[in-house]
């Protein structure tokens, strides 16, 4: 009995380590996929100070709303990882005289980050990235004509991921978004981009054993 306990226990173990060995220490080769949520806080003091002088204060509502991403990636290097973000944030407040006002940011991304799989510990991955592509701002209204506007916009971004297994992960993830300010007719323009704080649920994909890059990089 005692010899088949410590039999058992031996395989178990040595299945533990085999599988602690065959997970992917590094990024490279590795996809990414991630779905976020969060808060988008926007910078309208300015517009508010305006708002306010014209006799049109805003009520409530500013400023910020919240903000959603998917993210996608796929390292080439065990340190860099090529991406695509797309992203769409929402902010509604209360204008005096006017009414309720909607303003939507959407769009994409595409750029690099920096990351290391276990930087400094095991588990952690920790990144910082920059981006651009084109974004969308429009304001919505039932008091005045919707406008739109369309631009470059341009992002840097920081977080981490913890894994909790091999190919799943939870993290925070900040970004400060500079895009077009979209546009409400009368007063002035408004934040487009802001500052993006979310939450984050990462599933990543391990190289392939022929990930055609491997051998050459």
């Amino acid at each position: 009995m005692i010899r088949a306990l410590v039999v058992a226990a031996f395989l178990a173990a040595s299945a533990a380590a085999a599988q602690e060995d065959s997970e992917q220490r590094t990024v490279q080769g590795m996809g990414r996929v991630a779905i976020q949520a969060g808060y988008r806080y926007t910078f309208n003091g300015e517009f508010m100070a305006r708002a306010a002088k014209l006799g049109h204060p805003v009520e409530g509502g500013m400023p910020g709303g919240p903000g959603f991403a998917a993210s996608f990636g796929y390292a080439p290097l065990d340190w860099i990882e090529a991406t695509i973000d797309a992203l769409v944030g929402f902010e509604s407040f209360r204008v005096q005289g006017y009414g309720t006002f909607t303003s939507t940011t959407y769009g994409a991304l595409l750029g690099v980050r920096f990351t290391k799989m276990d930087f400094p510990f095991r588990g952690l991955v920790p990144y910082v990235g920059i981006q651009l592509g084109p974004m969308l701002s429009f304001v919505t209204s039932k008091s005045v004509q919707n406008a739109e506007r369309l631009n470059t916009a341009y992002s840097i971004n920081a977080g981490f991921a913890v894994r909790f297994s091999s190919r799943w992960a939870v993290g925070l993830d900040a970004r400060y978004l500079l895009a077009t300010r979209g546009d409400v007719p009368e007063i002035a323009t408004i934040d487009g981009g802001g500052l993006w704080v979310a939450l984050s649920l990462t599933y990543f994909i391990p190289a392939g054993p022929k990930d055609p890059l491997g051998g050459m990089l």
